[in-house]
């Protein structure tokens, strides 16, 4: 990690900076940043203007899940966008991670292991006002995916 973090001071803050941009890395499985206190020890002490954390709480239950709310107030003033998809665990072990049994499969927002209203809720508990955005990665067709996953997230905003 510590040659991540070099690379990110040398070259990627001075680019930032001329460009007056914000970087973002995500939480991502099977990467450096694969959990909350990975992506928080990468950028951390680097000015939040210009880095940020993408919160993708489908992977953290990829890697091994982490509750949001302990993720939020890890990635705390870095916390910059949030990533919406599910996943739930197949019943293949072919493409498993290390140390886990069984695939997880990304589908439909609503047919999946997380919480989508109290992921929501944790975030808005956090003072969160930035973006969040629609990652179907699973085969369905995309006006399915709008069909299905926006009208969804739509119903739980209106309930929150």
């Amino acid at each position: 990690m510590k040659k991540q973090r070099k690379w990110l001071e040398e070259i990627v803050l001075p680019e930032a900076e001329k460009a007056d941009v914000r970087v973002n890395i995500e939480q991502h499985h099977i990467q450096i940043g694969c959990t909350p206190n990975a992506c928080r020890q990468i950028v951390d002490g680097l000015p939040e203007k210009h880095f940020g954390i993408i919160y993708d709480p489908g992977n953290s239950g990829v890697e091994g899940f982490t509750r949001p709310e302990y993720s939020i107030s890890v990635f705390g003033k870095y916390l910059a966008h949030v990533h919406i998809k599910n996943c739930k665990q197949s019943h293949t072990t072919e493409g498993a991670v290390s140390g886990r049994k069984y695939k997880m499969e990304f589908g439909p927002i609503a047919d999946g292991d997380l919480d989508w209203k109290g992921i929501i809720i944790a975030l808005k508990k956090s003072g969160f006002d930035g973006f969040i955005s629609l990652e179907a990665l699973d085969k369905r067709p995309s006006e399915k995916k709008f069909e299905e996953d926006i009208v969804y997230l739509q119903n739980v905003l209106k309930e929150i």
